[in-house]
């Protein structure tokens, strides 16, 4: 315990000044992060097995971190409790993909609320993971809709975010909300029209199977009426 606490305590005192990132770096950074964020804004309810499964995969690395300096773990015997334990949960919030969906929205929402909330405060970090906790539980009785919701809000966020520094108006609040506003919206209609679609579709194809199957039986019940009636005469 002692030792997680001293890569807790190196971690929250690092001196990240002396990093250097060139503007072309931050620019890549940025692209990537926009095309991922508009893959998730307005594809997110289809990519719901890929959304759980990443966050297994969180979840299992930090998971795995935290149990192997426990027990003493270092070198490639860290890095392999880390690797398998991040892997399995990968998989297994992947299979059972509503628990990877809980947690996600979890972790969603708390990002949302933070990037409006001073979460450094405790009141306010507080108000995050409560609101979290209400969202992940609302998401497994509400799931398509909330999905939706929250992935279209969290995509656009995250892409405002991002325009705005490639812009170079990072302090310009205002752009950044009518940004995340805008692409919020076109995210949530784009992905419930699209949810309409596969919808009207499946009940589509029940149809035409529900009326092959009563035009089969339709035939079958002629059928025997014919030769009921051979028999009679």
């Amino acid at each position: 315990m002692d030792e997680l606490m001293t890569i807790m305590n190196e971690l929250a005192n690092a001196d990240i000044s002396q990093i250097r990132i060139s503007d072309g770096q931050m620019m890549i950074a940025a692209i990537v992060s926009i095309v991922i964020a508009a893959v998730l804004c307005f594809f997110g309810l289809k990519l719901k097995r890929v959304l759980a499964a990443l966050t297994g995969l969180t979840m299992g690395a930090i998971i795995g971190a935290v149990a192997a300096v426990i027990a003493g773990l270092s070198g490639m015997a860290l890095a392999g409790v880390i690797l398998g334990c991040a892997v399995v949960a990968a998989i297994l919030m992947g299979i059972f993909y509503k628990i990877g969906i809980f947690f996600w929205s979890f972790s969603s929402v708390v990002f949302v609320a933070g990037s409006f909330l001073d979460i450094k405060q405790m009141l306010f970090a507080v108000i995050c993971l409560a609101l979290g906790l209400i969202a992940a539980i609302v998401t497994m009785f509400v799931f398509e809709p909330f999905v939706i919701i929250i992935s279209s809000l969290s995509g656009a966020i995250s892409i405002g975010v991002n325009a705005v520094t490639l812009l170079g108006m990072d302090d310009n609040l205002i752009v950044r909300l009518i940004i995340t506003l805008i692409l919020a919206v076109l995210g949530v209609g784009v992905q419930f029209m699209m949810r309409s679609r596969e919808i009207g579709k499946k009940e589509k194809d029940y149809a035409d199977e529900f009326r092959a199957t009563t035009s089969m039986e339709a035939e079958v019940e002629r059928a025997r009426r014919l030769l009921d009636d051979d028999d009679d005469e």
